[in-house]
């Protein structure tokens, strides 16, 4: 047990970020608990460890209590105020894309090399839309908010199928936003694609999105955290302070807004402890989420080269930023 707990205080200290190369399903024994780093922080989190008691690692006095109330109160209400920001930003975004280009979840037909072209582009002004409604992003260098997009868009992207693909319901494929999707079925794909990689998205993203059923507030921070959670080496040093800054800040906001959510639920008999364990699960398997990501932008990057050069996907898409800017 103690060195189950060093592992999982190490990896929360260090804000370690793991990924399984078995589609999040080894079987972890005692001999071999590092075989598999992603599974076994997976592990910690499902038996009910929590981060936050790991940050802080002290529990405060019973004459404290009542300050301690005084401080959930007061965190909920700031949390409250941060999340409808959030999420009106993402509604004036959805609002903007229905005007502008009608999303068409439909998924009636198989993609054309066209059809991705178009989805990928569509997205990616999607995805500029959303960052320039991120008043921390606007704070960042012109330079480096170019650098942000280029660098995060793939993961973004990701995110926007994943969801768009559990909200219609289909398994034959990834739902695009034009009424098409792209098909699990290799004969039928009309682009270049790592092995099995329509699979993968599956097994690592949609099926357990489908088990979270994230709410409106979850999905909007999902997405912000999806931007923000992987570090980006070719920021200036000045932005890569607030990169990691920010990045925190929506780690804590994630938390706190799940947190009070459990607290606020007059029918739950709930404790504060028990509360916080809760929502430090539910976070942990949200983030895992975000490094599930990451592994399939990583598996997808060479797919994106490789059809630039046959020109099925522009990369021309990345001068649209410069000019909307």
């Amino acid at each position: 047990m103690d060195a189950k707990f060093g592992f999982f205080r190490r990896s929360i200290w260090s804000q370690k970020r793991y990924k399984c190369r078995n589609n999040n399903e080894c079987k972890l024994f005692k001999e071999q608990r590092n075989s598999c780093r992603f599974c076994r922080l997976n592990k910690c989190l499902a038996v009910g460890m929590n981060p936050r008691a790991i940050q802080s690692e002290r529990v405060l006095p019973p004459s404290q209590t009542e300050n301690n109330e005084i401080r959930i109160v007061s965190s909920c209400i700031s949390t409250k105020r941060a999340i409808i920001s959030c999420v009106q930003s993402s509604r004036s975004i959805e609002t903007q894309t229905e005007i502008n280009f009608k999303i068409d979840l439909s998924a009636n037909r198989i993609a054309t090399a066209t059809d991705a072209a178009n989805d990928w582009n569509r997205c990616f002004v999607l995805f500029i839309d959303f960052l320039k409604a991120l008043p921390e992003i606007d704070k960042f260098p012109i330079e480096d908010q170019i650098i942000i997009t280029k660098a995060r868009f793939p993961a973004f992207h990701w995110a926007l199928c994943a969801l768009w693909t559990l909200k219609t319901g289909i398994d034959k494929g990834i739902c695009y936003c034009n009424g098409s999707y792209f098909p699990r079925e290799p004969s039928l794909q009309c682009i270049l694609v790592e092995s099995k990689c329509v699979e993968k998205m599956f097994t690592v993203l949609v099926e357990p999105l489908s088990k979270l059923q994230l709410n409106e507030i979850e999905i909007s921070l999902f997405y912000i955290i999806v931007i923000i959670s992987s570090t980006i080496p070719d920021l200036s040093e000045k932005s890569k302070q607030k990169f990691s800054l920010l990045k925190q800040h929506y780690f804590s906001l994630l938390y706190n807004n799940i947190f009070c959510k459990i607290i606020s639920n007059e029918s739950s008999t709930t404790t504060t402890n028990e509360a916080s364990i809760q929502a430090s699960v539910r976070a942990g398997h949200i983030l895992i989420l975000c490094s599930a990501i990451t592994e399939m932008t990583h598996i997808s990057s060479d797919n994106i080269q490789a059809n630039n050069a046959l020109q099925l996907l522009s990369m021309e898409t990345w001068k649209i930023y410069q000019r909307i800017v």
